[in-house]
């Protein structure tokens, strides 16, 4: 892969981020790995999250729990945001891309498409939120600009084809702060990250 300039490139980016359950995960992880054996090359690999806004500065636990909260009334009930799968899920979709502005340079996010966007949910406006990621994608994989068109054709032309993403929706899901920052190891560029302490979906509201 094409080695690209560090400079100024160091600083932690944050993100609000969506964390499937690791049961979802262990499905996704599975698809992705078949995809990779299929042929998908020179991207960066991501971990089975979704981000869904850059923000500022981490949140508390008080907002990620309120967030949490708002996220759970955004797929349930009256005037829900509903999955096609029914009521109170997240549905995953078709493979498809979001861009992610990373210390001002923007990357390709690949993977499986929700049928969700969090700038409908009510009440999630908070000062840290920079802007909102849209679509919202379960990262598989991060692939650079130049690459991004001729990757997403060899996947939606060859390899998905082939290998059809399963039907997948899902409930159980928990919310974090996302750090990553870009990282240079033995010449080559990669991304480091960690997620936060993890603040669940509440199973019911009262």
């Amino acid at each position: 892969m094409e080695k690209k300039n560090c400079t100024n490139r160091q600083k932690q980016n944050i993100f609000l981020a969506l964390i499937p359950h690791r049961d979802t995960r262990i499905v996704l992880q599975k698809y992705c790995e078949i995809l990779f054996k299929a042929g998908l090359a020179d991207v960066y690999p991501f971990p089975c999250a979704v981000p869904l806004a850059a923000i500022s500065h981490q949140l508390t636990d008080e907002k990620l729990k309120h967030i949490a909260r708002r996220l759970r009334e955004a797929i349930s009930g009256e005037g829900a945001e509903r999955c096609s799968k029914g009521m109170n899920k997240f549905c995953v979709t078709e493979i498809s891309s979001a861009t992610l502005s990373i210390n001002n340079e923007d990357i390709t996010l690949l993977g499986p498409k929700l049928e969700f966007n969090l700038k409908h949910v009510n009440d999630i406006e908070t000062e840290e939120i920079k802007s909102f990621i849209s679509p919202a994608v379960i990262g598989f994989c991060l692939v650079p600009k130049e690459n991004e068109q001729k990757i997403l054709s060899s996947l939606k032309l060859n390899i998905i084809p082939a290998s059809p993403l399963p039907e997948l929706s899902f409930r159980a899901a928990a919310i974090s702060n996302m750090f990553w920052k870009p990282v240079k190891l033995n010449g080559e560029i990669g991304y480091k990250w960690k997620i936060g302490k993890l603040y669940w979906l509440p199973k019911t509201l009262i």
